[in-house]
């Protein structure tokens, strides 16, 4: 009996082993993913600015970019106006690095030369991205945000019925 165990035991082991070896590659395959997620990301915003650059809105009768974004873009105006912004000011090594959080925050500062510096910082210190946002608000002269639990509470937002669904009004 006891050389069955010792069988079984090494039959699970070499399950779990090969689990494993699957797992690894499964992880390796999700950050490879996750690059070109980020990557994808700039290239929409690359996409963006060159539709509002040539003016490609006019040829579906829009006046101007926003209002084209805000009718036609799969994802909402101010996200595709913010990704112009970013790539507009930083290369794709950056966005890939840094990713949008943090270069939204930094893209604010309006002098090239702090600009420059804070990306640096932010690039070999690891900063956070709470933290990338206060040192762009300090670089572009603007006070500090108040800290969270300071700040006047709102009312919670009031339920509509939405079909058969009840939704939270945004």
């Amino acid at each position: 009996a006891a050389r069955g165990e010792d069988v079984s035991a090494e039959v699970v082991d070499a399950g779990t082993a090969k689990m494993e070896d699957r797992l690894a590659k499964k992880l390796e395959q999700l950050a490879e993913f996750k690059k070109d997620m980020v990557g994808s990301t700039f290239d929409i915003g690359v996409v963006c600015k060159e539709i509002r650059d040539e003016q490609l809105y006019k040829a579906r009768g829009y006046p101007s970019f926003s209002a084209f974004a805000q009718k036609e873009l799969p994802f909402n105006r101010e996200t595709a106006l913010q990704l112009i912004n970013i790539v507009e000011k930083f290369g794709r090594e950056d966005y890939v690095a840094l990713g949008f959080n943090k270069l939204r925050a930094l893209a604010a500062v309006g002098d090239t030369e702090k600009r420059k510096a804070l990306v640096e910082e932010v690039r070999s210190s690891g900063m956070s991205s709470s933290k990338t946002v206060e040192k762009a608000r300090e670089a572009s002269g603007k006070a500090p945000r108040e800290p969270a639990g300071t700040r006047k509470s709102t009312p919670p937002p009031a339920e509509r019925r939405d079909g058969l669904v009840t939704v939270l009004a945004r």
